[in-house]
């Protein structure tokens, strides 16, 4: 009896894969734009798709689709979204979260909160303005050398930021640190779509060499509390991230005589 109770007692840890989901049935979302609607906001998804990704021949299609939505919140655009995907929508991958000018100006404080409170969201992801456009008009640009637009976008401002000082990848843990440490506020990379805006989900946008549309990483972004309040131009940005240490490399250009310039690399 006692050997019967032991093995039932054990078998009460043995819940195997009762949790599990498999991958045929999420749509892996990559990036997540955030737009300010008139009684809500508008949530915009970039999806991978998965035919073209595995595909061993490339295929004339798009590596991802972005669908779009208006909701109360984010976590009700998410589940909404399902409406039009096939596949509930998973953020484990996420890569860039954008919000939008206009957003960002009523305060980010709201849309912060369920991405930090998500357990199946991690932080290692890039929060950047769009510019002067909306959120849902810079996941609509597709890319090329990086196939996905938000792995483009993630390893550009990554490698900008190495090498150009200007620019800031900030990800969510040192956001929220930023917005809630006292004496300090938070500053974003603004994103701009630059050229075509309509046909920037063409797959002919980005089958000739001259791009028609592109995504160019300008400015910083100034916020006060969790509101952005104005825009640090391409000076005062590299000027910033000299004083806060977090410039590793940058090319610096000083007059010279005869109306010459000079370059120096700095380290």
């Amino acid at each position: 009896m006692k050997a019967f109770l032991m093995l039932c007692i054990c078998s009460l840890l043995l819940s195997g894969c009762w949790s599990s989901r498999e991958l045929n049935e999420l749509a892996i979302t990559v990036a997540v734009g955030i737009d300010k609607a008139e009684d809500g906001i508008i949530v915009t998804v970039q999806l991978i798709n998965p035919g073209d990704i595995q595909a061993k021949t490339p295929t004339n299609g798009p590596s991802v689709t972005t669908f779009s939505i208006k909701a109360s919140s984010v976590m009700e655009g998410l589940r909404k979204i399902t409406t039009k995907s096939p596949r509930k929508i998973y953020l484990s991958h996420l890569r860039m979260l954008v919000i939008s000018e206009s957003m960002a100006e009523e305060g980010i404080a709201e849309v912060l909160d369920f991405f930090a409170r998500d357990h199946e969201v991690r932080t290692d992801y890039f929060v950047v303005v769009a510019k002067n456009t909306k959120a849902s008009s810079v996941l609509n640009v597709l890319t090329t050398i990086e196939k996905i637009p938000a792995n483009h976008m993630f390893a550009s401002l990554d490698v900008s930021q190495r090498i150009w000082a200007p620019t800031r990848g900030v990800k969510l843990n040192e956001l929220i640190s930023n917005l809630t440490s006292e004496g300090k506020q938070a500053v974003l990379s603004g994103v701009l779509v630059k050229g075509n805006v309509k046909n920037a989900g063409d797959m002919s946008s980005i089958s000739r060499t001259n791009l028609s549309t592109l995504l160019n990483f300008k400015g910083l972004g100034v916020f006060q509390n969790d509101k952005l309040i104005g825009w640090f131009n391409e000076d005062e940005s590299k000027g910033y991230n000299y004083i806060t240490g977090n410039v590793k490399s940058t090319l610096i250009v000083i007059p010279c005589e005869k109306k010459k310039k000079s370059m120096i690399l700095s380290e």
